[in-house]
């Protein structure tokens, strides 16, 4: 348990990053994700809309 779960030390599956908001970048993404679910439908639309374009 000290490799954070992984049997071998340093060897990790799957490529992460370890990164920190700063002050200003966490209040852009409060702003944007009260619009998320939102921006969320509308591209789904979007996608719906350019899928049923091509089967034509």
């Amino acid at each position: 348990m000290r490799n954070y779960g992984s049997e071998k030390k340093y060897y990790n599956e799957i490529k992460g990053v370890n990164s920190r908001l700063d002050e200003l970048q966490a209040a852009f993404l409060t702003i944007k994700l009260k619009a998320l679910d939102q921006n969320n439908i509308k591209r789904q639309k979007i996608a719906k809309f350019m899928t049923m374009d091509f089967r034509m």
